[in-house]
């Protein structure tokens, strides 16, 4: 896990963070959802809102960290000349980490979205 961490290059902490902040902001929001008394607000929307918008950020992070490593790896070749494909493939794996790692972060926070999103609708109006 801890190689494959480190393979995904540059992006890879960053994304970590994210899914930290992902499942953090998730299970704040949870509380705040399913509290006795909860009503829909818009600072409350706009909080469970922010978990996809995360999400999100984590998808184009590892596609910014995909190119940044395709970038390397095709200037590598193009300095070493005649490469074994296997190394080729290689820096294509490692690149494609980031990407991977991007979009099931952004998986998981749409699920999560999508769950605190049914359950906001089912809260009442707020009182005025």
């Amino acid at each position: 896990m801890f190689r494959m961490f480190q393979q995904a290059g540059p992006t890879a902490f960053p994304l970590v963070l994210l899914l930290f902040v992902v499942i953090g902001l998730g299970i704040y929001r949870f509380l705040q959802v399913v509290q006795t008394g909860a009503a829909k607000a818009p600072a409350l929307q706009a909080g469970i809102n922010t978990i996809l918008f995360w999400g999100c950020y984590s998808a184009v992070l590892g596609l910014f960290g995909q190119f940044s490593g395709i970038t390397k790896a095709l200037r590598a070749v193009a300095e070493m000349g005649v490469v074994d494909p296997r190394l080729v493939y290689l820096g294509l794996y490692e690149s494609f980490l980031s990407t991977l790692m991007g979009l099931i972060i952004f998986l998981f926070a749409s699920l999560i979205w999508i769950v605190l999103r049914t359950f906001y609708m089912r809260l009442p109006e707020a009182a005025e």
